[in-house]
């Protein structure tokens, strides 16, 4: 019986501990977004709507991995 309850909380410090990584990632690309944005203000390039699609394709995928391994953990 204890061992049984000693998994669960070692599985319920794995989930949490993936949860925050995650959150933590969805944080980075955040950042990268925002460094993109200053990159275009400073550098005048043809290529920055597509590296400003990439970067918010990157956030919104990271955000969406972050809910989908909420609901799933």
């Amino acid at each position: 019986m204890e061992t049984q309850l000693i998994t669960g909380y070692i599985w319920l410090f794995i989930k949490i501990c993936a949860i925050v990584g995650l959150v933590l990632y969805a944080v980075y690309a955040a950042i990268i977004v925002r460094q993109e944005e200053l990159m275009s203000k400073v550098l005048a390039e043809t290529s920055e709507p597509i590296l400003r699609t990439i970067a918010i394709a990157h956030l919104i995928a990271a955000v969406a991995l972050v809910f989908f391994a909420i609901i799933l953990l």
